[in-house]
């Protein structure tokens, strides 16, 4: 659980914040990047299989390349993506745990 948190959140940051958003900011405005960017990242999540596990990606990849920007730091978006990503997996655990 936390391997697979770690190296997704990862791979996902490095690829849309490290890469795409700073490709795309290049020729707009950071704005512009950050929406472009947390469009593409919540379609990335279109397999998850209903529009709430697109919108809520899309949202926080508006958060994370909002974190990018300001800190010009990809470590920052790294380490809120992890966590969010433990977070979400601990929740989810307890859960299924109180319903069993």
């Amino acid at each position: 659980m936390i391997f697979i948190s770690v190296i997704q959140s990862t791979g996902e940051e490095v690829f849309f914040r490290g890469f795409l958003l700073r490709k795309i900011q290049e020729k707009l405005s950071g704005l512009a990047a950050i929406l472009i960017t947390a469009i593409l990242f919540g379609l990335a999540h279109l397999s998850y299989g209903t529009w709430y596990q697109v919108l809520m990606p899309t949202f926080i990849g508006l958060v994370f390349g909002y974190i990018v920007i300001k800190t010009n730091n990809l470590y920052s978006s790294i380490t809120s993506h992890i966590t969010l990503n433990l977070v979400m997996f601990l929740i989810a655990y307890a859960l299924k745990s109180l319903i069993l």
